[in-house]
């Protein structure tokens, strides 16, 4: 199966390495390195990989006396809970050099190490790996529950969550059957009697609505009892859902699990929602268009009031849902795009080939022959020569230099008490040459780019003179000053054009969604977010980012404008609509930076006017944004497309200025200069 790509994978590996081969080289033992990262997002990846790289890397890191190293891969249920005072003992008696603790929720002590390296839950939702949020539902409202069993009214508003979803996904066109969740009251792994009670209800209303263990739609994961559990987490498993205690609630893995319901004893006084990581994780490791899809959900029994979160969750928890106001919205169907992320990593990658070669055969004057033979290597061979390589391999022995300490253990050998004064076996000239392709990185990433460099080199010396293994070493190591340092320089800046040439050459990155845009059926908010009092706003009601004490929205300027739509609606405007700026639900156009790089412009303000005008306005201050020409002049470029197949539409960066907002319909060359700038007039757009 292809790894995939993670960014903030990569940037962890690259810290996790580094902390551990310094702290390989310390006095002591029981370093402690932590590692946080949310549930999703990759942990015991992230810790294979972590493991290759030690295992390739540690034999060039010769700064490292004893590069011996075991590893002991310890998994107790619970890291972050009492399960790990059980191992201690255990490390006692091991003393192990680095104990390296991995969980989405570290204990105290190992989260005051000085050596940690933590994943940061934004990061893997940028990723589409887990879900935007989760959708907290509180006790049912009394008209709601209209006098029957609260316990029943939650069973059945999440068995048709779960349904909905369903829909979506058919709608979605993929095999994705979500899984409902329903946890029983009681902590104790013990059946209570209020465990009971819930289990016989459930299973009774389930069996009501044809999901039963009998038919494979039932699955049951109880202390004594388990059914139906075999390939649960496949995406189209049969089974609709899932009963069970605390025991799943970590280290369980199904990507298809959307909706969980939790039952609690009502005397309990708090209740953490740590369970919800069982539901966070995106099936097919992406976002979808339907943002429904994209949030998982919690229903539960205790009173909102009555729900303590964990400090690592609260951003998590999304109870404000805005839904469009159909009475007053029009579909307008735009044109959105996004930009097909292309990964640029500063890694030594397989065209370092190319660029290899075509330095060797500027430095050497080798040629490629179109037929390997003993006359092709000899020609070249000669050449090389005359370039100044020594080429007599025989004759050749390689210096050990003093700071190097090589390690020559080898099954059935006895350790070397003493460095010696050449490198007389493969295996240690193998080492002195890892270590000269490492430095021979450049400003390359090193730990990613020097097994290219090598294999790349080894390739160079088969296919044009015909040589292999320890005479390669031999001979790059002698002529390594100054001969081929000029060839790796050349090749890395041959490498770099390349890659510049490919970058440059991408005009495909910006793509067109394939279905129009309109305002979201419903968006979700977390707590940082308030409720802004206005009755044209296509979601209702409209929530404005909080950044402090009387600061709305992105930005003051945006603020300000926002009031003057306000002050316009009964009036002039229909609906108006806070795009956003990163998601794939927001209105995004594209347009050349001033470098030009492709990006995309997520204009803020969309306005349908009475008249059925439609505006696209994004607030600015001048020379606030370095790109606010180009940004206005892409738009200008969109209406004029829009206005063509017979849309009325009119939009602008727009500015205030003197107590007025001023726009303009036609290109610009500055911001700055605002003459024969219209005046943001509502009324006067309304009666065009």
């Amino acid at each position: 199966m292809k790894l995939l790509q993670l960014d903030y994978r990569d940037e962890a590996l690259k810290q996790l390495k580094s902390h551990f081969f310094n702290l390989l080289n310390k006095d002591f033992y029981r370093h402690i390195l932590a590692f946080q990262a949310p549930t999703g997002s990759g942990k015991t990846v992230t810790m294979a990989c972590l493991l290759r790289d030690i295992v390739n890397e540690l034999p060039t890191h010769f700064e490292i006396a004893n590069r011996n190293v075991t590893y002991i891969w310890i998994a107790p249920n619970t890291l972050h809970l009492q399960s790990y005072a059980s191992l201690k003992m255990i490390l006692q008696r091991i003393r192990p050099k680095i104990e390296l603790r991995v969980s989405a929720t570290l204990t105290d002590k190992s989260l005051r190490s000085p050596y940690r390296v933590m994943i940061p839950r934004e990061d893997v939702v940028k990723a589409q790996m887990i879900k935007k949020g989760v959708h907290l539902n509180p006790l049912l409202k009394a008209e709601e529950q209209a006098g029957r069993d609260a316990d029943i009214v939650l069973l059945q508003k999440a068995l048709e969550k779960r349904l909905e979803l369903e829909q979506l996904y058919q709608e979605a066109k993929t095999n994705i059957r979500p899984l409902l969740l329903i946890q029983l009251p009681s902590d104790t792994a013990k059946i209570s009697a209020d465990d009971t009670r819930i289990r016989d209800l459930a299973v009774e209303y389930l069996s009501v609505q044809g999901i039963t263990e009998q038919n494979g739609k039932l699955a049951v994961w109880l202390s004594g009892e388990k059914t139906n559990l075999e390939d649960i987490s496949k995406p189209d498993n049969m089974v609709e859902v899932l009963l069970f205690k605390q025991a799943i609630a970590l280290g369980w893995d199904c990507p298809r699990a959307s909706v969980l319901l939790i039952y609690r004893e009502m005397r309990n006084e708090r209740f953490t929602v740590q369970t919800m990581g069982r539901i966070l994780r995106m099936p097919e490791q992406k976002h979808y268009p339907n943002e429904a899809l994209n949030f998982g959900y919690v229903y539960t029994n205790l009173n909102k009031d009555l729900i303590t979160i964990l400090p690592e969750e609260a951003d998590y928890i999304s109870e404000n849902r805005a839904n469009r106001n159909n009475d007053i919205y029009s579909a307008v169907a735009l044109k959105s795009y996004y930009i097909q992320k292309e990964i640029d990593r500063n890694r030594i990658g397989l065209h370092f080939r190319e660029a290899l070669f075509r330095a060797a055969e500027k430095l050497f004057n080798i040629k490629i022959g179109s037929e390997a033979g003993e006359s092709f290597y000899h020609t070249n061979k000669l050449a090389m020569q005359q370039a100044g390589i020594i080429m007599d391999v025989a004759n050749i022995e390689i210096g050990i230099p003093a700071d190097v300490n090589i390690d020559v253990t080898q099954v059935g050998a006895t350790r070397a008490e003493h460095v010696e004064k050449f490198a007389k076996t493969a295996y240690q000239l193998e080492q002195l040459f890892n270590r000269y392709c490492l430095a021979s990185c450049g400003d390359y990433q090193k730990d990613a780019s020097w097994e290219r460099i090598k294999y790349h080199t080894q390739l160079l010396f088969e296919e044009y003179l015909g040589m292999f293994g320890a005479d390669v070493y031999k001979i790059v190591l002698y002529n390594q000053d100054p001969r081929f340092n000029d060839l790796y320089n050349l090749a890395r800046e041959i490498y770099a054009q390349i890659m510049a040439a490919k970058a440059s050459s991408k005009t495909t990155t910006v793509k067109e969604y394939e279905q129009p845009w309109d305002v979201p059926e419903f968006k979700i908010f977390n707590d940082k977010y308030v409720e802004y009092e206005t009755k044209a706003h296509a979601l209702d009601p409209l929530y404005a980012r909080n950044r402090g004490v009387n600061q709305l929205f992105d930005s003051t300027n945006e603020h300000q404008f926002i009031d003057l739509l306000i002050a316009n609606e009964g009036d002039h405007i229909q609906w108006w609509y806070k795009n956003g700026s990163s998601n794939k639900e927001d209105f995004a156009i594209p347009y050349i930076k001033r470098d030009g790089t492709q990006s995309l412009f997520y204009i803020d303000i969309v306005i349908k006017f009475k008249n059925g005008v439609l505006g696209l306005f994004d607030p600015k201050t001048v020379e606030s944004d370095p790109e606010n020409v180009v940004k206005h002049n892409a738009l200008i470029e969109y209406i004029e497309q829009l206005n063509a197949k017979g849309k009325k539409a009119l939009g602008s960066i727009i500015i205030p200025q003197k107590g007025s907002w001023r726009y303009c319909i036609n290109r610009i060359e500055n911001d700055k200069d605002l003459t024969g700038w219209d005046f943001f007039n509502p009324a006067n757009i309304n009666t065009n």
